[in-house]
């Protein structure tokens, strides 16, 4: 049976830069890494609905080495 590991990101509303690590990089950028290390976006949420303008919650998976 396959098996997977999941992470998740937390991404501004603005999709501009991101704190990664000890600084900050550009959330395409960033995502687009994610994709060639073999993670797959699978969803996504906007963070605390109803509270005005909010960030997003991007879901990632891969196979489980």
């Amino acid at each position: 049976m396959q098996k997977w590991e999941y992470q998740w990101v937390v991404v501004p509303h603005s999709l501009g830069k991101m704190k990664v690590g000890g600084g900050k990089m550009r959330a395409h950028d960033y995502v687009n890494d994610l994709g060639e290390q073999g993670w797959e976006l699978v969803a996504v949420e906007q963070g605390w609905p109803g509270a005005g303008i909010s960030d997003y919650i991007l879901f990632f998976k891969r196979p489980r080495a």
